[in-house]
C-alpha cells in the first residue's frame, strides 16, 4: 500500500526498497500541488537561501542517524527490549526524502533563472567538487 514509511515503530519489518518506493511516493505527490508552485515563484536570492536551509536539515539528519544509530548499535547484545524509533525516524521517514528532492528541484530551478552573463562565466570543473567530497 506503500504507507509503510510512515509507521516507523513498525519499520524493521519492511525492507529497503518498499520504504524508499513509499517515501519517493509521498515526495512525487507533493511535488505538482504544493512544491513546485512554490519553488517557481522564488527569486534566485530566495532559492539560495532555501536551498542552504534545506542542505543545513539535511545535514542535521544525516548526523542524526549517525548518533541514533551509535547509540543503537552499542546496545544490541543487550537482553533489554530495544525500541529503535527515535533511530527509525532518522532513516525511513518520508521527509527527508522530500527533503532531498526538493533540494534537487530548487537547485534546478537556480540554473533555469541564470542571466545571459551568468551562463557565459566560467565554471568550476565539477571534477573538483567531486574530490573534495572525498
Amino acid at each position: 500500500s506503500l504507507l509503510q514509511a510512515w509507521f516507523p515503530k513498525e519499520a524493521e519489518i519492511w525492507n529497503q526498497p518498499t520504504w524508499f518506493l513509499s517515501a519517493l511516493t509521498f515526495s512525487n505527490l507533493t511535488m505538482p500541488s504544493f512544491v513546485i508552485p512554490r519553488v517557481a515563484e522564488l527569486s534566485k536570492s530566495g532559492l539560495r537561501k532555501l536551498f542552504c536551509g534545506l542542505t543545513t536539515a539535511s545535514v542535521l539528519q544525516k548526523i542524526a542517524y549517525s548518533e541514533t544509530s551509535r547509540f543503537h548499535s552499542s546496545r544490541i547484545d543487550t537482553k533489554e527490549p530495544q525500541y529503535p524509533l527515535i533511530w527509525n525516524l532518522t532513516r525511513f521517514h518520508p521527509f527527508w526524502a522530500l527533503i532531498e528532492m526538493i533540494m534537487g528541484i530548487v537547485a534546478a530551478r537556480d540554473v533555469m533563472l541564470d542571466s545571459e552573463e551568468e551562463k557565459k562565466k566560467k565554471h568550476v570543473n565539477p571534477l573538483f567538487y567531486f574530490l573534495a567530497s572525498y
